[in-house]
């Protein structure tokens, strides 16, 4: 058994120290007023605390039971904030679920062979990782969509081109033809109905 209250406690960092003084006065414990260094504030503090029983074999005394339940209760605070600072990636969170849940979570955690909070964990980042896939098809598949828009746009625009050609080439010959003597017009009009089946399909 310790022979002082707290003795398991990083005495010499003031930081630590300003970390206790505030969660025992948060317990209810009464601060000195003075505004000196936190450990000497802390000290002050547990000397007022009735001396620790020396002998295991003696039953709790009532007056002790109080200051050893606070103690546990401190020391599981302090080692589970050393253990949130060392794990300076981590964050606690509070989740609200559907209790129907628990069955399907508790499966989870016993086939992947994960805590439940690491299985939760895993869902969130398998989530992100099917959002990132996701986003990452729909962007090729809109690339994909503009390429081949952008294909059927340049073939009707060479089809306009030609036509339009066509359609300059028609109106030159209509003037031709109407400055052109009749004689000119009907073999011109003879040479285009040829040329008009010989580029007819066969049809047979």
């Amino acid at each position: 058994m310790s022979k002082h209250w707290l003795e398991w406690f990083d005495w010499k960092n003031e930081n630590e120290c300003e970390w206790a003084l505030g969660y025992l006065a948060k317990a209810g414990e009464p601060l000195e007023p003075y505004g000196g260094a936190a450990s000497s504030r802390l000290n002050l503090l547990i000397k007022k605390w009735p001396p620790r029983p020396l002998d295991p074999s003696l039953g709790p005394h009532p007056i002790h039971s109080h200051y050893r339940a606070l103690e546990t209760r401190m020391r599981v605070a302090y080692y589970n904030k050393r253990r949130r600072a060392a794990q300076e990636d981590h964050k606690t969170y509070s989740l609200i679920m559907k209790k129907s849940a628990q069955k399907t979570l508790t499966r989870l955690s016993a086939h992947w062979g994960l805590k439940q909070n690491q299985v939760v964990e895993h869902l969130i980042f398998s989530g992100g990782d099917l959002k990132r896939e996701f986003d990452d098809h729909s962007k090729r598949e809109i690339r994909r969509a503009q390429e081949e828009f952008k294909k059927q746009k340049e073939k009707l625009q060479d089809r306009l081109k030609e036509q339009q050609e066509q359609i300059k080439v028609l109106k030159r010959e209509i003037r031709d033809l109407k400055s052109a003597p009749l004689e000119r017009k009907v073999t011109k009009v003879q040479k285009r109905l040829r040329s008009y089946d010989a580029n007819k399909p066969n049809e047979e």
